[in-house]
């Protein structure tokens, strides 16, 4: 389950950057390039970018969807002066209309300057009011403007949203790598000292990514003995005390699991500050997964707790590999 999440993050990450190469080289059409953006916004399970898109494909309804007009806004599609009123027309469709009107602009601008050369030849006179027909004029190249930014702002929409979602599950990919790393150290430490632990560690997160509350207590449970075991592993209990930061003996039995670790990072950790925020984070940890069932520890706490338990004995397996 994890290496098809993680694949999956690998795919997402992936398709936008070839979307952002695409849309920055020009290499596809603009049709292929909507096509691919979308197929990303269903595969990063963005459904309003998914629907956006593909009113850019075939057309805008007649009632806008109000989550569709954060869009329309972002890519200028609102008619300049009519509050309310903005172009339906989909992206390749007013690629399509730009050269008709462009060419429609030209020829009123040509049959201008004919019809002012006429009228200063004898016996002719000017028009007595020509502003319809600048008016004409100016509203077609006003429309062949705001034609042309609306092109220009959906690329650069798409641009936008594949560069976010490429960082975005480049960080999954990054989290997960990092998390996978930490995992199988710990549970190699831990495969022969505590199995039944690891065994129930796929079911029980499952259960807790389902929110069932009946997980919380298992789940708790099953980080306190994590690291219990662990602490056994890298730093058995011994009758031993030693001499705190604060001054204090502290003692080194097998209930007290913190001080082992906190002196096992000590004797391995190369970084105090690294030293001192894993004992700190231990700490918080064990403390809050302690105390069994906890009311007041929702499933999405439970879940956080449990990849921090695996994260933060991780970075204790490193040190003790020498790589603090």
């Amino acid at each position: 389950m994890e290496g098809a999440a993680l694949g999956l993050a690998s795919y997402r990450s992936q398709l936008a950057s070839a979307i952002l190469t695409d849309i920055e080289l020009r290499r596809v059409t603009s049709e292929q390039l909507l096509m691919k953006a979308r197929r990303l916004a269903n595969a990063a399970g963005d459904s309003d970018v998914e629907e956006w898109l593909g009113y850019e494909l075939g057309g805008y309804p007649a009632e806008l969807p109000p989550q569709m007009a954060p869009f329309v806004d972002r890519v200028g599609r609102w008619y300049p002066n009519e509050k309310g009123k903005f172009y339906r027309e989909g992206f390749l469709r007013i690629l399509d209309v730009i050269p008709a009107v462009d060419e429609a602009w030209r020829h009123n601008m040509s049959v201008k300057e004919l019809m002012k050369r006429r009228s200063k030849l004898p016996g002719n006179r000017p028009k007595p009011d020509p502003t319809n027909w600048e008016d004409t004029l100016q509203r077609s190249v006003l429309q062949l403007i705001h034609l042309q930014e609306i092109t220009v702002r959906v690329r650069v929409e798409i641009h936008r949203y594949a560069s976010t979602t490429f960082h975005r599950f480049r960080f999954s990919e990054l989290a997960n790598a990092i998390f996978d790393r930490h995992k199988e150290t710990v549970d190699a430490l831990l495969r022969a000292r505590a199995p039944e632990v690891l065994d129930k560690i796929p079911a029980i997160y499952d259960r807790l990514a389902n929110g069932e509350m009946e997980a919380i207590s298992h789940a708790l449970s099953s980080c306190r003995r994590m690291i219990d075991e662990f602490a056994d592993v890298v730093f058995p209990p011994s009758d031993k005390t030693v001499l705190g930061e604060d001054g204090i003996q502290h003692r080194l039995t097998k209930q007290e699991t913190c001080n082992r670790l906190q002196q096992f990072s000590k004797e391995h950790g190369k970084s105090e500050r690294r030293v001192e925020r894993l004992n700190k984070t231990l700490r918080l940890v064990y403390g809050r997964v302690s105390a069994g069932v906890h009311s007041d520890v929702t499933p999405q706490e439970a879940q956080a707790l449990f990849l921090l338990t695996y994260l933060t004995l991780g970075e204790l397996a490193e040190l003790g590999g020498s790589k603090g």
